[in-house]
């Protein structure tokens, strides 16, 4: 569901999770809306300045973790 400030809630979109317990695979998953904002729902300028400065550490962390 989305709505904007003012706007009543609709549907945007339906997630459905399944699970193969033959095909379980452990990969880190991370999920950024400041650089990938979904197609048709931006974040919001004053939630966008108040989470960019948490993304970007996290994403500076990844980097740190991964380079070792």
């Amino acid at each position: 569901m989305v709505a904007t400030l003012l706007g009543d809630w609709m549907p945007f979109a339906e997630v459905t999770l399944a699970r193969d317990d033959d095909d379980v695979l452990d990969v880190p998953v991370s999920f950024d809306p400041v650089l990938n904002p979904l197609p048709g729902l931006p974040l919001a300028q004053p939630f966008r300045s108040l989470r960019e400065p948490a993304y970007r550490a996290a994403r500076r962390a990844r980097r740190d973790q991964a380079a070792g």
